[in-house]
């Protein structure tokens, strides 16, 4: 008989209240594990407030990969925001980083 490992914390405790975080995939490339449904305005939110240093672009697409909307934000807030449809409400089906340090740019697709 094998003995089942315990694990320090379970995958509650770690992902806490977020309903996301980013794994590391290949140097300075990043995919989004959610825990749960995630907004366009969940997210941006969330970057804003969790990245107070962190500067770059986020890309929307929609399912067939064609451009939603774009926004460039630094320093908490968005300097850019090049909205062609309100987007905001819309759930995040795959999410993708690119970057490093404090430079990220993010990559979502929505349903």
């Amino acid at each position: 008989m094998t003995k089942k490992k315990k694990r320090s914390l379970s995958t509650k405790k770690r992902q806490g209240n977020k309903p996301f975080e980013f794994n590391q995939a290949a140097p300075n490339r990043y995919i989004a594990h959610f825990y749960r449904k995630c907004t366009i305005g969940q997210f941006l939110k969330i970057i804003l407030e969790t990245k107070p240093e962190d500067y770059g672009c986020i890309v929307i697409f929609d399912s067939k990969d064609r451009p939603l909307d774009s926004y460039h934000y630094k320093n908490s807030q968005l300097t850019h925001d090049f909205t062609n449809e309100n987007i905001d409400e819309k759930t995040i089906q795959f999410a993708f980083g690119n970057g490093s340090g404090t430079s990220m740019d993010y990559t979502l697709t929505v349903s």
